[in-house]
Formats: C-alpha cells, sequence, structure tokens
C-alpha cells in the first residue's frame, strides 16, 4: 500500500467481533506526510495518513465486483435502477425540484 511514493507500515492488528462474525482489522500508517505539499488533500491527522483493512470485507468487496460484471448481475442492476429512478423522477415533478 502507498500513497505517492511512500508505503504505508502496518502499524497495528486487532481482533473485532462487532456484528455477527469476528474479524481482523489491520491498520496502516503513512508517517512520511510531513512536508508533503499534497498533505492537507489528503488528511488532516497530525500523525499522518491512517488506513484500515479488514481481509473479509476486501474478499466480500471482489466477489460482489466479480458478481455484477455476469450477464446475471448486468441484468438485477438495470432493474435495481428502474424503479428508483422512477420514484425519483416523481417527487422531482411532485414538488417542483429542478435537483434532487
Amino acid at each position: 500500500m502507498s500513497a505517492g511514493t511512500h508505503a504505508f507500515t502496518l502499524e497495528q492488528t486487532k481482533e473485532s467481533v462487532k456484528g455477527r462474525y469476528p474479524r481482523t482489522i489491520q491498520f496502516y500508517r503513512n508517517e512520511h506526510c510531513e512536508g508533503c505539499p499534497l498533505r492537507s488533500q489528503c488528511t488532516r491527522s497530525k500523525h499522518g495518513r491512517t488506513l484500515q483493512r479488514t481481509d473479509k470485507l476486501a474478499e466480500m468487496q471482489i466477489e460482489v465486483r466479480e458478481n455484477l460484471r455476469t450477464e446475471t448481475g448486468q441484468e438485477l442492476l438495470k432493474q435495481q435502477s428502474i424503479p428508483a429512478e422512477g420514484i425519483f423522477g416523481q417527487i422531482k415533478q411532485d414538488q417542483e425540484y429542478d435537483r434532487l
């Protein structure tokens, strides 16, 4: 993991049982933010940019992306957007909104 040219280093690993399933959360920190011209766009922390990563969540996100690339996934996305767009269109028209 890197931001610009400096790598993030693993700072801490924590076990969490919040919710239904136990998970391992990895905390990474980039301490090379001092003097970086993009720091204000990247972080407000005094200690540099930090990231959290959960392996199980990353695996699930990959699986979802792969499922959405299939023909069935594309069809489900189309079906999901049609009712939602219709409802927002009705709200905009009924309430005389230009944007929602």
